[in-house]
């Protein structure tokens, strides 16, 4: 992860990081998904979700969208739809604002083969993250290209957590209350 903002991360005193390249990153998902359907039958119809979340900041990547592009060619099938999940913690930087902009074009492009799900991750002892009504109208924008998604909001609870913070960040978002969940992350 390059945000290494959260004070609970393992991995901010590292000394290095980097991005995987589109086709290892491909790669990952098809070694997996060998390995899943080796134990199970192929006709197996369970939803898999590609998370592109739990190692790092994937809207921080230029090459998000054209990973995406690479999974779906791989691994898209005619009349069905695949689901991608995306989450980020929305760190207040210019990189992001624009991967955003281009993911929110590319599930425009790309909507009847696949749903893009978007978890916002707030970890409110978190430093330069957006602000409340930045992620306000993150929600709206995403709502209109991917109306198929509630989007998850995953306040994180952690040492150094403001119940003031938390509060003005929740209300800045309430009136748009039917396009998320919470979902606690302690």
């Amino acid at each position: 992860c390059s945000a290494r903002v959260c004070d609970f991360c393992v991995y901010a005193k590292l000394p290095f990081y980097g991005n995987l390249g589109v086709k290892e990153i491909v790669d990952l998902y098809r070694a997996t998904l060998y390995f899943y359907f080796k134990t199970r039958p192929i006709e197996d119809e369970r939803r898999l979700v590609l998370k592109f979340t739990d190692n790092g900041e994937p809207l921080e990547s230029s090459r998000l969208t054209e990973t995406m592009s690479g999974l779906l060619d791989t691994f898209g099938r005619e009349g069905k739809v695949l689901n991608f999940k995306v989450s980020s913690i929305f760190r207040a930087i210019q990189a992001v604002r624009n991967n955003f902009d281009r993911l929110c074009r590319w599930q425009e492009a790309h909507g009847a083969r696949v749903s893009v799900h978007l978890q916002i991750s707030r970890p409110f002892s978190a430093k330069g993250v957006m602000p409340s009504e930045e992620i306000a109208q993150i929600i709206s924008r995403w709502t209109e290209v991917n109306p198929r998604d509630s989007i998850c909001i995953t306040p994180g609870i952690v040492k150094g957590f403001d119940e003031t913070e938390m509060m003005r960040f929740l209300n800045a978002i309430a009136d748009l209350w039917i396009d998320f969940f919470i979902r606690f992350a302690v």
